[in-house]
């Protein structure tokens, strides 16, 4: 059942986001009380401003809907991050956000990204700094909510690698999104699906 038409604001979203108890245990937990307002990115996808196709630029909007050319309404978050035992670097990252749309816009947003992903199975990104490889695939997207779609994004910039494995969801006029990135090497990690299918139910409920 989807929502009705009007979008969350971003108190409801607040209230509906899951909480640091729900995150993996033993990681760093982050609130992200406002998205619209906050530039942090994951690794690499700043770099997606500019690529090479330049369409495939708007792959970021499926990694950071917050960030799209459409225009959110409303966005929050929560990010936690690992470590290995004794390191003393992040290896692994999982976030979620929920981004509330105008009507109809979440649906343009999800179905415009997506039609990317073919034409942009392999393509390079660059920064200020550095040149990327990226390759992205769809793969499938756990059944929730009223659309999911999912892809995994492959970078690799001189030795380095890292995947982002992304899972969008639209309740309504909200996406709720989550990735899980692995910055250890290339191997995908899906987002926790009951994590993933706990927060679908708490926007679907949200008043």
């Amino acid at each position: 059942m989807s929502r009705p038409a009007a979008p969350l604001t971003r108190a409801q979203l607040q209230a509906a986001l899951v909480e640091r108890a729900d995150m993996p245990s033993g990681w760093t937990v982050q609130e992200q009380p406002d998205l619209l307002t906050d530039s942090s990115a994951s690794p690499g996808d700043s770099a997606q401003r500019n690529t090479k196709p330049a369409a495939c630029g708007g792959i970021a909007e499926l990694l950071k809907p917050a960030g799209s050319s459409i225009p959110a309404k409303a966005a929050v978050g929560i990010v936690a991050s690992a470590a290995p035992p004794g390191g003393n670097r992040v290896a692994s990252i999982l976030g979620i956000t929920v981004t509330s749309f105008a009507p109809g816009d979440a649906e343009r947003l999800l179905s415009r990204a997506m039609a990317l992903v073919p034409g942009c199975a392999r393509f390079e990104a660059h920064d200020e700094r550095r040149t990327f490889r990226a390759e992205v695939a769809e793969v499938d997207a756990p059944k929730l909510g009223d659309q999911a779609v999912a892809i995994t994004q492959t970078t690799r910039y001189g030795e380095q690698e890292f995947v982002h494995s992304v899972v969008v969801v639209r309740s309504g006029t909200t996406l709720i999104q989550a990735t899980y990135v692995n910055l250890n090497d290339a191997t995908p990690v899906m987002p926790d699906t009951a994590l993933l299918t706990k927060q679908v139910e708490r926007i679907r409920t949200a008043r």
